[in-house]
This record gives C-alpha cells, structure tokens and sequence, in this order.
C-alpha cells in the first residue's frame, strides 16, 4: 500500500471531468469544481495523525492549504450529510483503491468496538455537485487523486 506523502495537494476524482475538492471562498460547503477556479480553496495539506489502540486504519487531517483558516469534516455523521471546512478538525481514514486512487471515510464504531459504518465520500455526476457522505454500498465509493499542488 503506498499512501501520498504529507503535503499539500490538489484533490481530483477520478470519475468526474475536471472536478476538483473546492471550498468557494466565503463559504464552507466542499464541492467537486474546475480545477484552477480562482474563487475556490483547492489546495488541502494532508498530515497523518496517530490511530487509537491497534486500529490498522490510516488517518489523516486535510485542511485548507492557502490560510490554514479549516478543516474538512462533517457537522453529523448520517446519510447525504456535506462534507463542510470546520473549526475543529476531524479525522478521515484513506485507503488505497487503485493505481493512485484513494478513498476517504469516517468510521462511526458500535458500541461493542466493531468497526461499524464507514461514511465515504461521495459525489453525484451533475454541475458543481456537493461532496457528501454515504453508506459504503449504498453508493458507489468515490475516488480521488492526490496531485502535488506548489
């Protein structure tokens, strides 16, 4: 499993034209837009952080590259709720999908310590569609690129 070195990177599907992790400037709500938009946040510094006890997943932290001003998470962990830029960060598991690709997800655990739900990131095929969370299986995960982004 090779996972992209910390950095700061521009976050690109896989499947969508074009379409790149934006937040528009003035507001909070991640959304797939043109890459090079010079009214989006595009650039996301991805750290890895420490996992609790055993746990074989890899976490990590995106936020906002150009100001540092918020984090990537989401307000509630349920169905079609959007990934937003928060105040306080939150923790993404990524894995490996492909040749380059990565999936991103929030595991919500039982109360008993199983692994529960996974929340991934999802988006639908329409113009500047939001970036949003799902089942793992509801809907077909969404893939990205991490591309190097100086």
């Amino acid at each position: 499993m090779t996972l992209p070195e910390p950095g700061v990177y521009w976050i690109i599907s896989s499947t969508l034209t074009d379409a790149c992790a934006s937040v528009h400037i003035g507001e909070r709500s991640l959304r797939a837009a043109s890459l090079g938009s010079s009214v989006h946040y595009q650039r996301w510094r991805l750290t890895y952080i420490e996992p609790d006890g055993d746990s074989p997943e890899v976490y990590c932290v995106l936020t906002e590259a150009t100001n540092d001003s918020f984090t990537l998470g989401v307000n509630i962990q349920q169905l079609g709720e959007n990934v937003s830029g928060l105040d306080s960060p939150q923790r993404w598991v990524i894995k490996e999908t492909g040749s380059s690709t990565y999936i991103l997800y929030q595991l919500r655990r039982d109360d008993d310590g199983d692994p529960g739900i996974k929340f991934v990131w999802s988006v639908q095929q329409t113009f500047n569609p939001p970036i949003y969370i799902s089942y793992e299986g509801e809907t077909r995960a969404q893939s990205w690129f991490f591309i190097p982004a100086f």
